[in-house]
């Protein structure tokens, strides 16, 4: 299943077209400031999961026996991770992708153009993106899985709500067709060795001593992961999950959910059913398999098919309370600052991978391997504390993030303005 995190320009991020016809920053008139607000959060909430995945072998974040301490405060983190955070704020990033998408498109039709031009370029332009990240950065990239959804479902965009909803859980349902298909007829889906003739305990072995090392070191695993990450990944899990949450985020946007344009007791459903349903079920999962000692299959399978049903009920609980506490408008510094995070989505997507590889590789501080989850929960928060302050203050000068811009300048072929005019 995949390890990455959920961002981006087309999520939207500041996607307003002036009158010459050229893209630039959306005018304050023609935001939706809700969005950016849930962006951002989204992003800093996937965070609490991805941690694991930059700090110590994959596999521990669905097996915390695997590596790492469990016992005291450590594990009450790892819990509250798993119960609270795990596949709960990436769904969120899926689905404003999707509305992104049709953000961008009724945009640029009323001005009387054609969007789909515009839209697989920017999609081609993520895809190289996403491969230098994946490869260079970090293997737990997802914007090559958005790249590819995102492509698929653009033809999808005219549909009404019920069938956009309807398609995005049939998509979803693929996953556990998969994971039955895999148990039940092995035959039938490919399968690539990635690690081939070595025992778990050789591959964690050799996890560690990778990403202890240097830039060189850690690349040739780095790029297997993402390679696992980019074919049967894919195939199984990724693209299926995106592209349904996409469709689902389409739904949401034409009915005004997404929006904020719902009745306040829409949200609050939302979140009765998100989390009072969603959170005892995730937790009783959890109680299951901790436990059996984490290594019952019957387990396992249950559990990922908990994370992957669950992890979508309470995401949209998630998304309620935030509605809900900007019903009157997000203009304290806390929901400026997300806003702001949220505006420069991409950016901060990347920018999270940047310091946190530096942090736990060695080719930067060397802490892989070495810092348990209470010091991971730390990093967290101080990489929070970072993106909150950074983002306002970006934004005073600059129209874009830095990637956002680059995103722009190579799908459209020219460079857009940058700084804001009469910022020194």
């Amino acid at each position: 299943t995949h390890r990455g995190s959920d961002m981006t320009d087309t999520l939207p991020s500041g996607d307003g077209t002036q009158s010459t016809g050229w893209l630039g920053p959306t005018r304050e008139s023609e935001r939706i400031q809700v969005l950016d607000v849930l962006r951002g959060v989204a992003l800093l909430g996937i965070l609490i999961t991805n941690i694991q995945h930059f700090s110590m072998v994959a596999g521990a974040v669905r097996n915390p026996t695997l590596f790492g301490d469990l016992t005291g405060a450590n594990f009450w983190v790892y819990a509250a991770t798993f119960n609270l955070a795990l596949q709960k704020f990436l769904p969120i990033f899926s689905m404003l992708f999707g509305a992104g998408i049709l953000l961008m498109a009724d945009r640029r039709e009323g001005l009387g153009e054609n969007p789909a031009r515009l839209h697989y370029r920017r999609m081609a332009v993520l895809l190289l993106i996403a491969l230098v990240h994946a490869y260079l950065i970090w293997y737990g990239d997802i914007l090559f899985a958005y790249a590819v959804s995102g492509a698929f479902v653009y033809s999808l965009r005219r549909r009404p709500p019920g069938f956009l909803f309807t398609l995005g859980i049939v998509m979803l349902v693929a996953f556990p067709v998969m994971r039955f298909l895999i148990i039940a007829a092995p035959a039938l889906i490919p399968y690539w060795d990635f690690f081939p003739g070595m025992t778990m305990e050789e591959i964690i072995a050799a996890d560690v001593t990778a990403f202890q090392g240097g830039w060189a070191e850690n690349f040739q695993m780095r790029a297997r992961y993402a390679l696992e990450d980019q074919t049967l990944g894919l195939l199984i899990h990724n693209f299926w999950k995106a592209a349904g949450l996409m469709l689902i985020g389409m739904g949401l946007y034409r009915t005004g959910v997404i929006t904020g344009r719902a009745k306040a007791s829409t949200y609050r459903v939302m979140v009765a059913v998100g989390l009072g349903v969603g959170l005892p079920i995730t937790g009783w999962v959890f109680w299951l398999s901790h436990s059996t000692g984490w290594n019952n299959f019957m387990v396992r399978e249950l559990m990922l098919q908990v994370i992957h049903w669950m992890g979508v009920v309470m995401s949209l609980g998630w998304m309620g309370i935030v509605m809900l506490a900007c019903r009157g408008g997000c203009d304290s510094w806390l929901g400026k600052s997300l806003a702001a995070v949220g505006r420069t989505a991409l950016s901060n997507y990347l920018l999270q991978s940047v310091f946190c590889t530096f942090i736990f590789y060695g080719f930067g501080l060397g802490l892989y391997g070495s810092v348990e989850r209470v010091g991971q929960l730390a990093i967290v928060l101080g990489v929070w504390g970072l993106q909150l302050v950074i983002s306002p203050l970006w934004l005073k000068h600059f129209r874009f993030g830095p990637a956002e811009w680059v995103w722009r300048a190579l799908s459209y072929g020219r460079r857009p303005p940058f700084r804001v005019t009469g910022a020194v």
